[in-house]
């Protein structure tokens, strides 16, 4: 009897072509649109977090902080008149190879930076840079010419840079021609030269690259060479270290790892410290405002869905009219109201069902193209799927209850009267 129903549903929409197309319209555009929005917003959530850790953030900071602070943010328990940081207060090489040795099933590498405090420009006409120093696990670059840094650059402080491809167009006429060409860098009214190894592209494209910037000023070098120049201006000891970034190994519970290494630290190597200790907290990127927007026009896009279970209801209400002897001649022959009624309850869900198949190919595809064309890796977002279908069915079944009730309700004999 369901197949039976099914198939008359098939038939009817077949006879009215242009009236069932434009019976699903609404379901189809809402689907589409709530599809689309959802794998765009879920595209760029993806991409900003990739982009962010191209740029060397990793999902855990180890920070030096005092001993009455809850975290990094506590500032109520801060005590400005505490006594200033000395070198004995911060973190050194021993602390970091013991933290790696005794850490490595949960830790890829600790990720080290300094960067340049003061003026820094390039070429005749003195164009600003910035100046940043990392070691080997914050190598995150995508090099596109050259290479990064060798293992021996990084130990031995050699006086080379990665610049960016925009840079190196401007000041060599090509990324090829920069790589192995010299540099030289206006430290204030120091100039000190470098050798390019390698130019950088970009970490995004399209409107990634104006949502979050590219910074194409940024001039980068090995760690121990930004120390030993003493670019950074720090009152501290070269190799002691107020902060350090953690790669955290895939699986790993980041919440028990903070923890675990905040105890480890603290008991280990600031037990008898009176003034400050190491606070290791995640450093997720909270996109819970994007989210809310993604959800937000999601939401309204997703009346659509509820136009378009009126509009089934209207035009199956039309069809009832219209089938009003059909009816009438079933109910005669013995067909009961409950078969009536899921007969039209039927045909309104497969009116929904193929609503939704193109909607979905509709979304999935305008979805990937949006992404394509804003140069984020897309994501289709299964969810928002699901819950599309879901709410398209919930609707189909709920608008087509009426009218299907109806149907049911007929008088034979009046149906069978009617012109």
């Amino acid at each position: 009897m369901i197949l039976e129903n099914i198939l008359q549903a098939l038939f009817e929409i077949k006879a009215n072509k242009m009236r069932s197309f434009l019976t699903m319209l609404g379901i189809v555009i809402g689907i589409s649109s709530v599809i689309m929005i959802m794998t765009i917003g879920d595209s760029i959530n993806n991409s900003v977090n990739d982009l962010l850790k191209s740029y060397g953030m990793s999902p855990a900071v180890a920070i030096v902080i005092q001993k009455d602070m809850a975290n990094l943010e506590d500032s109520d328990n801060r005590d400005e008149y505490a006594r200033p940081r000395r070198n004995t207060d911060l973190m050194d090489e021993e602390l970091f190879k013991d933290v790696q040795e005794n850490f490595s099933d949960r830790i890829d590498g600790i990720v080290l930076s300094d960067y340049y405090d003061g003026m820094a420009s390039v070429g005749s006409k003195g164009d600003d840079v910035s100046i940043e120093g990392f070691n080997a696990q914050g190598d995150t670059k995508n090099i596109v010419n050259g290479r990064s840094f060798t293992a021996s650059e990084y130990k031995d402080a050699k006086k080379v840079v990665l610049i960016s491809q925009q840079l190196a167009n401007k000041m060599f006429g090509s990324a090829e021609e920069a790589v192995g060409s010299p540099l030289d860098i206006n430290l204030g009214n120091k100039p000190v030269t470098f050798v390019v190894v390698g130019v950088y592209g970009k970490s995004a494209g399209g409107v990634m690259s104006a949502l979050v910037g590219e910074d194409n000023r940024s001039v980068y070098m090995p760690l121990k060479t930004v120390e030993e120049l003493n670019l950074s201006g720090s009152p501290y000891d070269v190799g002691r270290y107020n902060y350090f970034m953690i790669n955290i190994k895939p699986g790993t519970d980041l919440d028990a790892m903070c923890s675990d290494l905040s105890t480890f630290i603290n008991a280990k190597y600031y037990a008898n410290n009176d003034t400050y200790k190491v606070s290791v907290e995640p450093t997720d990127i909270d996109l819970s405002a994007l989210t809310y927007i993604k959800l937000g026009i999601a939401a309204i896009a997703a009346i659509s869905l509820l136009v378009g279970g009126i509009n089934i209801m209207n035009i199956m209400i039309v069809s009832v009219t219209e089938r009003t002897r059909e009816i009438g001649t079933r109910k005669a022959l013995g067909a009961t109201p409950g078969e009536i009624r899921m007969q039209f309850l039927l045909e309104s869900l497969v009116i929904c069902l193929i609503g939704s198949f193109i909607g979905i190919g509709l979304g999935i595809a305008g979805g990937l193209g949006a992404s394509s064309l804003m140069g984020v890796r897309a994501t289709p977002s299964v969810t928002a799927i699901v819950v599309s279908v879901v709410f398209s069915m919930a609707f189909g079944l709920f608008f087509g209850y009426y009218p299907a009730k109806k149907a049911s309700r007929l008088d034979p004999i009046e149906a069978l009267r009617y012109e």
